[in-house]
């Protein structure tokens, strides 16, 4: 199996659009256009993204964004649970993360030795170690 560049390819190809630059040249990162966001996503560490989290809890950023965010940082779903409750978040947010989870799901396989799941792109399985066939 080969590394999978394929988030550097799709970066790259976002930087080679003449947009890119112009946003790049007149943002002041206060406010970050979530398209660049998206793109710059599985660089950044987690500290960079628990601070996307907090941009979209203080409404800095729209929550749809979280359906990105979720893909690249596990954040609880009592976290996001108790927002909804508390009027932070959108009601959205728990179909959005419903959603998740079902893809989530869709996507894992069955370790035929110990029975747990890990994600269908893992040669090993995360709970016993065991080597998918």
């Amino acid at each position: 199996q080969g590394i999978d560049i394929s988030n550097f390819v799709s970066l790259f190809s976002y930087m080679s659009d003449r947009g890119f630059w112009e946003l790049l040249s007149t943002t002041d990162f206060k406010q970050i256009d979530e398209a660049l966001l998206e793109k710059m996503l599985p660089f950044l560490n987690f500290s960079a993204k628990l601070s996307i989290f907090d941009k979209i809890i203080h409404g800095e950023i729209d929550w749809h964004f979280l359906s990105v965010l979720l893909q690249h940082v596990r954040i609880s779903d009592a976290i996001l649970e108790t927002a909804v409750i508390d009027g932070v978040l959108d009601e959205g947010v728990l179909t959005l993360l419903r959603d998740f989870h079902e893809e989530r799901y869709k996507n894992m396989k069955k370790c035929p030795f110990c029975g747990e799941r890990s994600p269908a792109d893992t040669v090993f399985c995360l709970s016993c170690g065991a080597k998918f066939p």
